[in-house]
């Protein structure tokens, strides 16, 4: 695609299809489409995805991808032509239909017309279907012959797009089909993307230079008399860093595209044109030639040398993939990481900028409504200022220096966070300064209002409505949110100390020491609670339609009153709500700013708690007999419990209606078709269950939903929620896998850092099914496997260690132990903070109580007899406390081997069946095994010598591996020892296996000797 400059790819048969928002497939993965935004300067949006072909939607036009195999009968082929005619039939506007059809007729170029052909005919004649293909070059070359059965088709209204269609048959695709290119409309003259102004490479600043910049500038107090408005003083803290950065730091620089795959050098290049040659020879003279010897020696000679760029290529990528593997030392959240976790980020246009304008307006109308008039500011002429509520510098400083930052995306002005924990102490006065200006006035000024827009897309289908579905993301200046932090932590203060304008208990989400465990487990105990009294519970989740960004900025103006917030806030409040803009780009390349006037910024920091405000109400509302109302943020459950089914139905459908009335009423909409409801019984499940009324819609009782990230069912037994962990944690596994080879890769210390990454993926939620778990074996079961993938990965080890001896070597304790380990924690937490005696230095000493316990758990667990791996279990168990901490040494492929007693030991391949006998090769043992060749063979007792004087070994004392684990332990140089001798060892046996094999293989063993 880089080469032809493409920026659609309509494939047939891909060797598979990556998980990535730029590829869609088809039902049996035969057919596949893929597109580079930067070059199509558009996006596409899947419409249709069929057993055999997909479908997606490209500005006006929509692209379908097809494959069928040659090999199934005509009944299969009338049902992919059946299903082509669906899309065809439903989809209304342009199309375009390109794949393998398996079919010869003279209507394409074909010399015979076979059945298949006279089927397609027909089907294109019967929807005016044109055919795009011109000449007759055959678009597939076999040896048994040449066809053309890759195909084009139009519809009449698109048959005027393609132009320039044509066979590449100068281009080498390693494959038995030939490329085939077509335009289609003509490139409009959209700009490239462009490059903000305002972005700086902060790795090159000079930071003395950046302070110098900023210290003369605030050298002299710019409001010193007192002229400087809050927008001014916003203007001029905006322009000092501005300068203080073109001073001190380049700016970032368009990025070129790239011109060749990141694998290309120049002995490929060479070695495709050869095999372009030596196609075209034996395609174009072998025709007129007579002599099949003739003819088939340009064959093979074409055959070896695609064999060849093949093998190349192969070399080439895994060499360029090695070479990213060493960085991963340097940099473990670097490109090799961003690559298998799909988060590579190219410089492609924006989401806005792939839209056609008139969708995209449509989708911002949608996502930001107009305001009503009643959302204009309150009159505050009579406002009298206290000097008490003036903002300290040191209010300021924790949320500027103090605060823990990422390396996330600026605002409009391109400061990022991380460049404002760099600035000096007298920048931090000017701004404490301007904050305090801006709350004199009472005024949020507009630059901090205005935000750049970036619409982030959703996975799956495009909806009925046309309209992709984005998350939209406000991105704001840091100097504004730095305000908002301020506001907010105020706000926050003041209900502290006025708890009946407070939150309610039952609102969970953006609140300090609340989390989605908290309300999970809050749902959990209600509904346990009522089924263990003989009755049922029916949780109903409610979806609000676009929440954030619809509710209304009258309805947090009347709440702020209501509750009596100070006039102070209130005032700073409505000019925060007032005159906010979003700017984002679109297709041309030209900014444009959209006015806001409604809704809380996502991406903002005051928005949330705004939003637990003015939401609040919906948690307060009358309550039936046995409901409650629990919300994280806009996700909002009720619960209904009763003694029958009848009788919580009928409570769930009136505390429904309640609620409904109420966010009615704050101006929301409730997305009635996505509402979903589950029934938890006792062990009898109800024969008869009624349908729940949700405005006008009737919902099913379901035996399952998912509810804040975890799957929770009738019974709490979390069996959807394993199923859905074990996949996606397999699926992290196997990504992060290709970073851990056995040989050349990374260290132990990054390998715990990406199995740090499964566990976060797969311990969310812990606290709440962690006794499901442990209850569940199949469950554990299952786990177990990806748990032993995992540690095996870790310590470089053979994939037939179990999974008992390899966790213990990558130090990760059974999976059932951790859960009930970080439920404990979340307990004892939890009943803290309900005393109001929480603090971080109880977390930690919490955290570390609970380990010990879990490692006393894993240690009594190692005593089991019948456990797998007991020789490595027998070494290191006994000293489990200090394998765990252990502060030095990294377990390798080498070392690993001789822990576990699996790999180039003739013991064990005897016993895979690798070996006709378990004999030592160097010497006359009969078994070769770990302890015969650590503590026995003369092969290595130079080696051996070397450990025992590292080691200061005794005389007379054997090297056991349990000897050895606890001299490893002592410190670093004797660990160092181990390792060198064990990779000494290992890799000359390693070699001398290698050698014996080459031996087998070769025809004459004696060239293999040299002689």
């Amino acid at each position: 695609m880089i080469e032809v400059g493409a920026g659609v790819c309509v494939i047939s048969e891909p060797i598979r299809i990556p998980s990535s928002g730029h590829w869609v497939g088809s039902g049996d993965g035969r057919a596949a489409i893929k597109w580079i935004p930067e070059t199509l300067q558009r996006s596409c949006f899947l419409v249709k995805k069929g057993q055999y072909s997909v479908t997606v939607r490209c500005g006006d036009v929509y692209l379908t991808s097809c494959y069928v195999s040659p090999n199934i009968n005509i009944y299969r082929f009338q049902e992919f032509l059946e299903e082509l005619s669906v899309s065809l039939r439903d989809l209304v506007g342009k199309q375009i239909v390109c794949g393998d059809f398996n079919a010869k007729s003279a209507l394409w170029g074909s010399r015979i017309t076979d059945t298949r052909g006279e089927y397609v005919e027909e089907w294109a004649a019967a929807y005016d279907l044109r055919i795009a293909n011109v000449g007759n070059s055959p678009t597939c070359v076999r040896v048994q012959g040449q066809s053309i059965i890759d195909l084009t088709w139009t519809t009449s209204d698109a048959t005027g797009l393609i132009s320039d269609w044509s066979v590449r048959e100068e281009l080498e695709t390693l494959s038995d089909h030939v490329y085939i290119t077509f335009a289609v409309g003509s490139r409009s003259g959209r700009s490239t993307v462009g490059v903000s102004s305002r972005r700086w490479n902060l790795k090159k600043m000079d930071k003395p230079t950046f302070d110098l910049s900023l210290c003369w500038a605030c050298h002299d107090d710019p409001n010193e008399g007192g002229d400087l408005s809050a927008v001014e003083y916003a203007r001029w803290i905006d322009r000092t860093m501005e300068e203080a950065c073109n001073a001190s730091a380049p700016k970032v620089g368009r990025k070129q595209p790239r011109k060749a795959a990141y694998w290309w050098d120049e002995n490929i290049a060479g070695l495709r044109s050869e095999a372009i040659r030596a196609r075209r020879l034996w395609r174009n003279r072998g025709r007129n030639l007579r002599r099949l010897s003739v003819l088939n020696d340009l064959e093979d000679d074409y055959r070896r040398k695609k064999k060849n760029l093949r093998g190349a290529i192969r070399k080439a990528k895994a060499k360029a993939w090695s070479d990213l593997i060493r960085t991963i030392d340097e940099d473990a959240w670097g490109l090799p990481y961003r690559i298998v976790m799909n988060r590579l980020r190219c410089s492609s246009p924006g989401f806005s900028q792939l839209v056609e304008p008139e969708i995209l307006d449509r989708l911002l109308d949608g996502l930001f409504p107009v305001g009503a008039v009643g959302d204009a500011p309150a009159d505050w002429r009579d406002f009298r200022w206290s000097d008490e509520w003036v903002i300290t510098q040191g209010e300021v400083r924790q949320f500027v220096r103090t605060r823990i930052v990422g390396n996330t995306a600026p605002g409009p002005d391109g400061f990022k966070a991380i460049l404002w924990k760099k600035v000096p102490d007298i920048m931090i006065q000017r701004v404490v300064a301007c904050l305090n200006v801006c709350l004199r006035e009472g005024v949020f000024p507009e630059n901090w209002k205005r935000a750049n827009l970036v619409l982030i897309p959703k996975e799956g289908k495009v909806p009925d409505s046309g309209l992709p579905k984005v998350r939209p993301i406000c991105l704001l200046d840091e100097a504004g949110k730095t305000f908002e932090r301020v506001i907010a932590e105020r706000l926050n203060h003041w209900m502290e100390l006025n708890p009946e304008a407070g939150l309610s208990e039952n609102q969970f989400g953006f609140r300090k020491k609340l989390s989605t465990c908290d309300a999970i487990a809050k749902v959990k105990s209600i509904t346990e609670s009522a089924v263990g009294e003989g009755g049922v519970t029916i949780d109903r989740g409610i979806d609000i339609e676009n929440a954030f960004n619809s509710l209304p900025w009258r309805t947090i103006r009347r709440v702020l009153a209501d509750r009596g917030v100070p006039d102070y806030l209130r005032r700073v409040i409505d000019s925060y709500l007032s005159n906010r803009f979003v700017d984002y780009r679109i297709m041309d390349g030209s900014t444009v700013g959209r006015r806001v006037e409604a809704g809380v910024p996502q991406g903002s920091v005051l928005g949330p708690l705004l939003w637990n405000l003015a939401f609040d109400s919906t948690l307060r509302i009358v309550r039936e007999s046995g409901c409650h109302v629990i919300c994280y943020a806009d996700d909002t459950l009720i619960i209904a419990t009763g003694e029958s089914v009848g009788v919580t139905a009928h409570r769930a459908g009136v505390q429904t209606a309640r609620a409904l009335l109420e966010i009615k009423r704050l101006g929301l909409r409730v997305s009635e078709s996505k509402t979903e409801a589950v029934i938890f019984h006792g062990r009898l499940k109800p024969d008869d269950l009624p349908s729940i009324l949700v405005g006008k819609s009737r919902i099913r009782l379901g035996r399952s939903m998912k509810y804040l990230g975890i799957y929770i069912d009738s019974r709490w037994s979390f069996t959807d929620h394993f199923a859905y962990v074990e996949t996606k944690v397999a699926k992290v596994t196997r990504a992060l896998g290709r970073l851990m080879p056995n040989l050349r890769g990374p260290g132990e210390r990054k390998r715990q850092l990406f199995a740090g990454v499964v566990k976060s993926v797969l311990f969310y939620g812990a606290p709440v099914w962690s006794d499901a778990f442990q209850a569940s074996k199949s469950a554990q079961r299952s786990l177990r496997r990806v748990q032993r993938t995992l540690a095996i990965r870790v310590i470089s080890a053979y994939r037939t260690v179990s999974c008992d001896a390899a966790s213990l070597l990558a130090r990760i304790p059974p999976l059932y132990m951790v859960a009930a380990m970080r439920k404990r924690v979340f307990e004892r937490s939890s009943d803290l903070k309900r005393r109001d005696d929480w603090t971080r230095g109880d977390a930690v000493e919490i955290r570390n109580a609970e380990h010990i316990i879990l490692v006393r758990q894993w240690e009594l667990y190692l005593q089991n007899p019948r456990l797998w791996g007991l020789r490595t279990l027998r070494a290191v168990g006994p000293k489990l406390d200090e394998w765990l901490a252990r502060r030095w040494g990294s377990m390798g492929y080498h070392l690993s081997q001789i822990l576990t007693g699996h790999g180039s030991f003739n013991h064990y391949l005897h016993r895979i069946g690798k070996r006709p006998d378990e004999s030592c090769w160097h010497c006359d043992s009969e078994s070769d095994t770990v302890e015969h060749t650590v503590q026995e063979c003369p092969a290595w007792a130079e080696s051996r010598a070397l450990l025992r004087t590292r080691l200061r070994t005794p005389d007379g004392e054997a090297l056991s591996l349990e000897y050895l684990v606890e001299a490893i332990l002592e410190s670093e140089d004797c660990w160092s020892a181990f390792s060198q001798f064990a990779r000494d060892v290992v890799s000359a046996k390693e070699e001398e296996e290698k050698r014996r094999e080459r031996m087998a293989d070769s025809p004459d063993p004696q060239e293999e000797d040299g002689s």
